[in-house]
């Protein structure tokens, strides 16, 4: 009885297998659960693909994760004429892309005796951002991820955020209110000529700002240049109490920067978020086919 009934079931079961082979994998995905087992990749990928602010075809992203993935394979001694076939195409169909990318994940980690699945799949990730080619979009590992969103030590100091512009002195950006240089009366603009009777003019914003700190309740003279003025102010140092906020986002370790459709729409942002506190970042990013620069800020 109980074989007539299996037997009976086995037409539907095959007449399912059969529909299901046949519904495009773009509808699959809508239909039904992922049943995937890179699913840090598989998050990866959805987030720049619906997110990302220059929508990233499908087969740019895994043709650079599959790059990451082969190369992190042959450190672990992968042997590229032992994979079985030629390499996936990728048409630009979005999960099907990834359906043939993750074929491919296993047939890697198959043929690596000492294939380690993390390092893989983490590298596959990394590709990914990479593929992006633009600096505001990376990954970070656990480890590195967790460095990063710790938050910043206090600072003892004056209370400014400082920047270097071209081939001038270090000014003033900004003046946090309640500070001692607020209290001073230091503006932004304020060009820091001297700190403490030494000439500062060619040291960096960093170099600066480590001049500037010290313990809370020392003192330090600044020689500024004001318009056509030249001043002088004595400042003690107190404990700023400004953290850096922990940067999240649904994969805690993939970064991406280029959430606004303008640098000027993420600058604003930025700075509404940082109302009390503005350091080690600033909003000149550029891009034109070279690397993306930085000018970095800091809180002296």
């Amino acid at each position: 009885m109980q074989v007539t009934r299996i037997q009976r079931l086995l037409p539907l079961v095959a007449l399912v297998l059969a529909a299901c082979s046949l519904i495009p994998a773009e509808v699959q995905r809508e239909l039904l659960p992922s049943n995937t087992s890179y699913k840090t990749a598989e998050a990866a990928f959805q987030v720049l693909i619906e997110r990302h602010v220059d929508k990233p075809a499908s087969n740019v992203l895994l043709t650079g994760a599959l790059t990451s993935v082969l190369d992190e394979a042959q450190k672990e001694g992968l042997n590229t004429g032992a994979l079985p076939g030629e390499p996936p195409r990728f048409s630009g169909s979005t999960w099907s892309d990834f359906s043939r990318f993750t074929d491919r994940l296993d047939a890697i980690v198959k043929v690596t005796p000492n294939a380690d699945r993390i390092k893989l799949e983490r590298a596959a990730v990394e590709g990914m951002a990479k593929s992006m080619n633009e600096c505001h979009t990376y990954y970070l590992d656990p480890d590195r991820a967790k460095r990063f969103n710790q938050p910043s030590p206090p600072i003892t100091g004056i209370g400014v955020t400082i920047n270097k512009p071209a081939n001038d002195p270090v000014e003033i950006v900004r003046v946090i209110p309640g500070t001692p240089a607020e209290r001073a009366g230091l503006k932004a603009g304020d060009r820091i000529m001297t700190v403490d009777g030494i000439d500062v003019k060619d040291l960096t914003t960093d170099e600066v700002a480590q001049r500037v700190r010290g313990p809370e309740g020392s003192q330090v003279v600044l020689g500024i240049q004001r318009g056509t003025q030249d001043l002088a102010f004595t400042l003690g140092k107190a404990h700023d109490t400004c953290r850096r906020q922990a940067r999240t986002s649904s994969i805690p370790a993939l970064l991406i920067r280029r959430a606004f459709k303008t640098v000027s729409t993420m600058c604003g942002a930025l700075r509404r978020a940082s109302s009390y506190c503005f350091s080690g970042l600033s909003c000149s990013w550029k891009r034109s086919g070279t690397p993306c620069r930085t000018t970095s800020s800091y809180i002296a």
